[in-house]
């Protein structure tokens, strides 16, 4: 259930770092870590501990998840989870944190496509590949019309139109019967296909912090 609870956080705000054992990713996993803790138990991590402790003992946890994993081939979210995790453990453990009161996150088990609101507004589409139980986004907008988020199905106009499959995939058919599925959906629905880590995707909505409508 925790990792769950992290994954959504790590794909929500996902970027791509060149290497999980680097600086630029301690600080992203750091971030995604404190609005958790804010969220969560009502406290930033700078209210409870000095900031550079917080670095030192998080750097301390990332090159044991390093070392532990440096023959398993995990991608960059597989590692940040199991880096959150760790630092969950220790500061929930040694700070006798507990949850806001009444507090109770509304978390379900996604085997398959998931009509979120019941209306068809927004669809989670099952499209397995990147990651086992891996999603795309359906949205209806009243005046952009429906919009299709790729998460990671693609990451770049070009390894969308040529459907090529990254070597941290972890499966290959799975991810090229997904293309295939995604690219019927945007085509039968005529929608904006909006790849989510493409630079040049992002004029096809309006400029923060305005939202598309």
């Amino acid at each position: 259930l925790c990792v769950y609870i992290f994954a959504n956080y790590i794909i929500s705000k996902l970027k791509i770092m060149s290497s999980f054992y680097t600086k630029d990713n301690l600080l992203f996993v750091i971030n995604v870590f404190n609005e958790y803790m804010e969220d969560t138990y009502g406290v930033k991590l700078d209210q409870i501990e000095d900031m550079s402790t917080v670095r030192k003992t998080m750097f301390t946890f990332m090159a044991d998840v390093n070392d532990s994993t440096k023959d398993q081939r995990l991608n960059m979210e597989q590692r940040n989870i199991m880096l959150l995790a760790k630092t969950k453990q220790h500061y929930t453990k040694h700070l006798q944190l507990t949850e806001k009161s009444g507090k109770k996150p509304n978390i379900q088990n996604l085997s398959r496509d998931k009509d979120v609101f019941g209306d068809g507004s927004v669809v989670m589409f099952d499209m397995p590949g990147h990651t086992p139980g891996h999603h795309t986004l359906l949205v209806r907008l009243a005046g952009m019309g429906t919009v299709l988020l790729t998460g990671d199905q693609a990451h770049f106009q070009e390894n969308y139109d040529s459907e090529g499959v990254p070597t941290f995939n972890t499966n290959r058919a799975d991810t090229l019967a997904s293309f295939g599925r995604f690219k019927a959906l945007a085509k039968n629905l005529k929608a904006t296909v909006i790849i989510q880590h493409e630079p040049r995707d992002v004029g096809k909505l309006p400029a923060f912090p305005k939202a598309a409508e």
